[in-house]
């Protein structure tokens, strides 16, 4: 996670928490932006509670854009961290055709995006951990197991 500073007169103004990589956040924000942990005018940026004027509607638009981003990143994530590519597929097929072990692991995937969404709705106080979620409740060779099973 990269946090984003605005130096008005001395003073660092947090502006954004990224995910993306640090090229594409220099790049999006104003020469006047620093990131967190590098040199800004000879000055190296401090971990600590900083004090500004109000954000710009742009400051706010941008950091909004980076924490929707960043709970999308982080939900996409944790569900690719258990299954992904084909084998999503596969499920879609198989809970469309009745099968246990395939169905569940497509409610798992509905409730973790359903959390998504209710975090996306708050989103100022939303966190970007999913672990809550659980694991996903059958592997990818359970699934196949269970896609293979009528043949």
């Amino acid at each position: 996670m990269i946090s984003v500073f605005r130096n008005v007169d001395g003073v660092l103004t947090f502006i954004a928490r990224s995910v993306s990589p640090l090229e594409d956040v220099e790049a999006k924000y104003p020469s006047d932006v620093c990131i967190e942990g590098q040199a800004f005018d000879g000055d190296t940026l401090v971990a600590g509670v900083i004090t500004s004027p109000e954000p710009t509607e742009e400051d706010i638009a941008h950091a909004t854009e980076d924490l929707r981003y960043a709970l999308w990143f982080s939900a996409s994530e944790y569900e690719k961290s258990f299954i992904q590519g084909s084998a999503t597929a596969m499920v879609a097929v198989n809970a469309a055709a009745g099968k246990p072990k395939a169905t569940a692991v497509k409610m798992w995937a509905h409730a973790l995006w359903g959390e998504y969404y209710t975090r996306l709705a708050d989103l100022d106080n939303a966190s970007d951990d999913f672990s809550n979620m659980g694991d996903i409740p059958h592997s990818v060779i359970e699934l196949v197991a269970e896609d293979l099973a009528d043949e």
